[in-house]
């Protein structure tokens, strides 16, 4: 008997089928579809004759809300069809349990009332007004106040098999019914929590409050819509709290174990390649989701991340949990420096370190959807004298590689390297790797790809409007980055 089950769904193929990555052998992987010619080593494909003839929306919400109709376990994990499995999900099996709550549910990152929910929906996602305004019609009927604060979403849940959980998922699958008259209504986040927060008080579960970063973390993946890309990471992940039951509570976040024993710490020997990157106080909440993509997308590199002691003078203390919880995984290493160059300690740190091998650039202010190191290293090979990069300039006839697309340079190419000031002070570590280059006649491969569109997606926010920008920006800017270039071969000299 399995302790508990994992279930996922897919109708009208609107998904992919996304194998787990890692399985616990005392979970049970339940896939329920309707398409015959599905099959899996992990999971146990269902394919429910009972709702045929029924709309992909409808079949969805029979599964989502009547889970043990397929679950042989007495608690299961329900996903989205588009979230990605990465490792076990025992641990958070485990820490629901020690909870001794009866429903796991993911607080809304961004929104804590409902009506907030369907405005919107009107206006992003191009949902009726009229359904909108039904909806909300019927919960006011019902004497629901929209002041309230409970907003929860239904893409990923933890059920326990009890009456409470049965009764709100039948009353939540009824009302989808009723307002959505002809067809089953398609919003059923906004039910769920006008179903949950009506409760009287000795039907309300005991409710374990799940950060959006459960779905953002090393354990799981969401998706872009058949596809592996990431969904951008949201920066309300980080919030430490929600609203349940119009009460603020600490919010549930998923991370792996870790130790302070500093003997388990990796020796790197031997490596393939390294994947080196750097941040600061503004984004070292996030960094954690760009490693994770990296790992995810990037497998068997090893990940450096170099901070200053300038910066964090406490070092480890001052990080988040979350980047702590990789300090021993095997794949990662984070590399103090004391003195602060900013973007400049992004890879001659770890060059200084690793002279032996590759280095390929990572930047912090992303996530990865695909293996571009890969891409990399096989040209590398080919040519081990130059360096390589998705991305290419040139300034003063000096190539220089850009932007977090990637950039692979070779063992040890700029050893004794010079530093100094002036040159931290430009702001543009890229073009002093191509003044370097330049330097030692090391020659360039670019990739003949659209550098910006391939590899990541960005998790910071643009500073300028691009489309308000004018021809003479780019002019300036010009004349800017070649007086740049000057500036640091007049220090290289």
């Amino acid at each position: 008997m399995k302790l508990y089950s994992v279930l996922t769904y897919n109708f009208n193929n609107y998904e992919i089928m996304r194998e787990p990555k890692e399985i616990d052998p005392d979970c049970e992987y339940i896939y329920v579809t309707d398409n015959e010619n599905l099959k899996s080593n992990i999971w146990k494909i269902i394919v429910d004759h009972s709702l045929d003839g029924l709309s992909p929306f409808e079949k969805t919400f029979r599964v989502r809300y009547n889970l043990f109709n397929y679950a042989t376990t007495q608690v299961c994990i329900c996903l989205d069809g588009s979230i990605q499995i990465n490792k076990s999900l025992r641990k958070l099996y485990n820490d629901f349990i020690k909870s001794e709550c009866e429903l796991g549910i993911n607080v809304h990152p961004e929104r804590e009332r409902i009506d907030a929910e369907y405005l919107t929906w009107i206006r992003y996602r191009n949902y009726p007004v009229a359904k909108a305004h039904a909806c909300m019609s019927f919960m006011e009927s019902h004497g629901y106040n929209f002041d309230y604060k409970g907003l929860y979403q239904a893409t990923f849940r933890i059920v326990k098999n009890t009456q409470k959980n049965i009764e709100i998922d039948h009353t939540v699958f009824n009302i989808l019914k009723m307002v959505g008259q002809d067809s089953i209504e398609r919003l059923d986040q906004t039910i769920y929590s006008f179903v949950l927060n009506m409760c009287r008080d000795e039907i309300k579960p005991k409710v374990f409050p799940m950060s959006q970063q459960v779905m953002q973390s090393e354990f799981l993946t969401w998706n872009l819509h058949k596809t592996n890309t990431p969904i951008p990471f949201n920066k309300c992940c980080i919030k430490d709290d929600g609203w349940v039951y119009c009460n603020p509570i600490k919010l549930y976040k998923l991370y792996l174990d870790y130790t302070e024993d500093t003997s388990k710490i990796k020796k790197y020997n031997d490596e393939k390649a390294i994947i080196s990157l750097t941040s600061w106080k503004k984004r070292i909440d996030s960094v954690y989701y760009t490693i994770n993509s990296l790992y995810n997308q990037c497998p068997g590199y090893h990940i450096v991340l170099v901070l200053s002691e300038d910066e964090f003078p406490q070092k480890e203390k001052e990080l988040p949990e979350n980047l702590k919880t990789l300090l021993y995984n095997g794949y990662f290493e984070l590399l103090w420096v004391k003195e602060n160059t900013y973007s400049f300690k992004k890879i001659l740190p770890t060059m200084n370190k690793y002279p032996n091998v590759p280095i390929i650039t990572a930047d912090d202010g992303c996530v990865y959807y695909r293996n571009y190191a890969d891409i990399l290293y096989d040209l590398w090979e080919k040519e081990k004298d130059h360096i390589v990069s998705f991305n290419g300039f040139n300034r003063l006839g000096i190539t220089s590689g850009g932007g977090g697309s990637g950039i692979l340079f070779p063992p040890g190419c700029f050893k004794d390297y010079k530093l100094t000031q002036a040159i931290i002070d430009t702001k543009h570590d890229d073009y002093y790797y191509g003044c370097l280059a330049k330097q030692r006649n090391i020659e360039w491969i670019i990739i003949n790809e659209k550098p910006r569109s391939i590899n990541f997606i960005d998790i910071t926010p643009p500073a300028n409007d691009s489309e308000s920008i004018s021809k003479d920006f780019y002019i300036n800017n010009y004349e800017k980055e070649n007086n740049i270039c000057k500036t640091i071969l007049n220090e290289l000299v």
